[in-house]
Parts: structure tokens; C-alpha cells; sequence
């Protein structure tokens, strides 16, 4: 049951289905009850799975990157940053998309920006900036990096401050960005 990640994922979405099921037949949840949960559980999950990763990136890959000798980077450059990129650029990706339909469906993009839904904006703001990173600098630069045809190695090192530099800014907007959405959320 637990051999791999996405085998216990997927019995978890099953447990998930039969709970929810139940609750639709008791009368306790609607479709669009469950519509309405289902997009602001999606968008939550993604925005954990992508600030997880903003922590993981600077906590952890970064800095064994760093004190790692050239086998260990390979094996990293091979088996890791590719992987952690593609779920961190989807996640954020998502997080963003979900959180556009969020706006919508809960009626803050006719509402004031110096109401309540003035925490919300500053999150939607700080978010779609981090977003922004990850396609404009981030992306890019670990493209260079995970290149064989690009040898030059002031090349690969201006490609490895980039995305330590941007992945920095992540991290500081991840605190800011969770507390004014969940503030917005709450408040």
C-alpha cells in the first residue's frame, strides 16, 4: 500500500472519496458544495506544496549544494533539481490559477482594496510576484545550469546566483504572502 508516493496518494484521494460520498448521501454536502471545497482545498494544497519547496530549495538543496563535492552535485543536477523544479513550477503554477478562481468565485475582485479584502490583495500581489520569479529568472536559470551544451563556467555560476538569489526572495515573500492570505482568509 505504502511501496510509492503515489500509491498512498491516490488510496488517500480514495478514503477522501468515500468520506465526501457519504457526506453527499447524507445530505450533509451538495455538488457545489463540494465544488467550492474542492477548489480552495486545491489551491491550499498547491500553495503548501510550493512554499514547502521555497524552504526545502534554501533549507536544505541549496545548502548541501554548497558543501557538496562535484559527485554529490552531480547526483543532485541529475536525480533532484529537475524533479524539485517541474513540482515546484506546477505547484506554484497552480497555486496561482486556483487562487485567480478563488478571487472570483468569492467576489473579492469587486470588492475595495482597503476593506478586508485588502490582507487578500497584498498576498495576491506578493504571490503572483514569487510566480513571476520562478518563470522569469528562476526557470531560466536552472535551464542553464542542467545543460550539458553550456559549458562556460562564469555562465553557470551567474545561472547558480540567480537562482539562489530568487529563490531568496521566495523564501522572504513565503512569510508575508501565508500570513496576508491567511489574515484575508480570516480576518
Amino acid at each position: 500500500m505504502f511501496d510509492t508516493p503515489q500509491r498512498a496518494l491516490l488510496i488517500g484521494l480514495a478514503v477522501l472519496g468515500v468520506i465526501v460520498l457519504s457526506a453527499m448521501l447524507g445530505g450533509h454536502m451538495t455538488l457545489p458544495d463540494l465544488l467550492r471545497v474542492s477548489l480552495r482545498v486545491s489551491h491550499v494544497f498547491s500553495a503548501i506544496i510550493w512554499v514547502g519547496l521555497i524552504w526545502f530549495v534554501n533549507m536544505i538543496q541549496l545548502v548541501v549544494l554548497y558543501e557538496a563535492d562535484d559527485a554529490a552535485k552531480g547526483a543532485f543536477r541529475t536525480w533532484i533539481i529537475p524533479r524539485v523544479a517541474k513540482h515546484f513550477k506546477m505547484a506554484g503554477n497552480l497555486a496561482v490559477l486556483t487562487g485567480a478562481v478563488l478571487l472570483y468565485q468569492l467576489g473579492y475582485l469587486t470588492q475595495r482594496p482597503y476593506s478586508s479584502a485588502g490582507w487578500i490583495w497584498l498576498g495576491v500581489a506578493g504571490g503572483v510576484g514569487m510566480l513571476g520569479f520562478v518563470h522569469a529568472k528562476i526557470s531560466p536559470a536552472i535551464r542553464v545550469m542542467l545543460d550539458p551544451k553550456i559549458t562556460d563556467p562564469a555562465v553557470k555560476l551567474a545561472a547558480r546566483v540567480t537562482v539562489r538569489r530568487y529563490a531568496r526572495w521566495n523564501l522572504l515573500l513565503s512569510v508575508p504572502v501565508t500570513f496576508a492570505m491567511v489574515a484575508g482568509a480570516h480576518g
